[in-house]
């Protein structure tokens, strides 16, 4: 696939308890890879897919939650990343990498699923 930069849109494909507050069927977050995993371990439920990244989250069972993006980067440190790295990543990646930091960023909300799912799933009443 090459480098992914800059901020990425992921689709929901399997909605998990701990997103259950957000509703959202599509998240942006920061990338910044070259690699990244091609085929599902076993037992890991696929959650969101990427078109540059088709596993780009995924959990196996309640104890491993991994997700391609970067909901600890900022815009800032991403551009930084790119200028550094400007002539590995070519004329257009580059420039679709900065261009694509005026995007809307849901890293927060990301953060939070994060959050809840390292907290467990709450205890049926």
């Amino acid at each position: 696939v090459g480098w992914c930069v800059g901020i990425h849109e992921s689709e929901v494909i399997q909605p998990q308890w701990f997103m259950s507050d957000d509703e959202l069927d599509r998240f942006q977050l920061i990338v910044s890879h070259k690699d990244q995993v091609v085929q599902l371990p076993e037992g890991a439920q696929l959650l969101a897919s990427a078109k540059q990244c088709p596993n780009s989250m995924y959990c196996v069972g309640d104890h491993i939650l991994t997700m391609q993006g970067h909901p600890e980067f900022t815009r800032e440190y991403s551009r930084d990343l790119m200028d550094m790295r400007r002539e590995i990543l070519g004329v257009e990646t580059y420039n679709e990498g900065v261009a694509s930091l005026a995007k809307t960023l849901e890293k927060d909300i990301v953060a939070r699923w994060i959050i809840r799912f390292i907290k467990g799933k709450p205890a049926a009443e």
